[in-house]
């Protein structure tokens, strides 16, 4: 598929996607994909001129992303699994540039991203399932260095006609930060 978007305040941006898909056998499937998207500057990001903590910056470009991804898939009676690789090409990220008021935004360098992605699913009766999944990022956007290295999840969820109910619980490791630590004053 295609898709294009058409911004007066920047360039047309067209975003394809395709995807193989090869069922090896009928339980098991083997999918290679290719995506792109990208995210435009918000007004903000672009033009805010009368704040003293934020100054917009006229001449941003739109973020964007490229995306290769792997996975496999296998069913059982009743449960599956999943696994994927993925890998990722991120252009013109969108930073908070300078460290003092006001501070601005500007483009960021190129960053390479790659990870694997697990997820295991069953169903333990016909109204109730359990979902895991975890996820490892080898490599992660630097700026701002907010995203965890690994996740994961557990989703217990329960269907009763046409109300369905969940419980999840979430996981993440500590998060890198570029941020500097907050100043104190010192009282004279």
């Amino acid at each position: 598929g295609v898709r294009v978007d058409d911004y007066s305040d920047v360039d047309t941006s067209v975003s394809p996607r395709a995807a193989l898909v090869y069922r090896a056998a009928p339980s098991s499937t083997v999918k290679l994909m290719y995506g792109e998207a990208f995210r435009a500057p918000t007004v903000l990001e672009l033009e805010l001129r009368n704040s003293p903590q934020t100054v917009g910056n006229p001449d941003l470009k739109p973020e964007r992303i490229r995306t290769f991804e792997l996975a496999w898939l296998q069913e059982f009676a009743g449960a599956h699994v999943t696994a994927t690789g993925y890998y990722s090409r991120l252009e013109n990220q969108i930073v908070r540039a300078g460290s003092t008021n006001p501070f601005s935004f500007e483009n960021g360098d190129a960053e390479d991203l790659s990870g694997v992605e697990f997820e295991l699913g069953a169903d333990l009766t016909p109204a109730l399932s359990l979902r895991a999944t975890y996820a490892h990022a080898f490599a992660l956007v630097e700026h701002p260095r907010t995203m965890p290295r690994d996740t994961a999840s557990l989703i217990l969820n329960h269907r009763a006609g046409r109300l369905n109910s969940n419980l999840n619980m979430t996981w993440r490791s500590s998060v890198e930060t570029d941020t500097p630590a907050p100043q104190t004053l010192d009282a004279a």
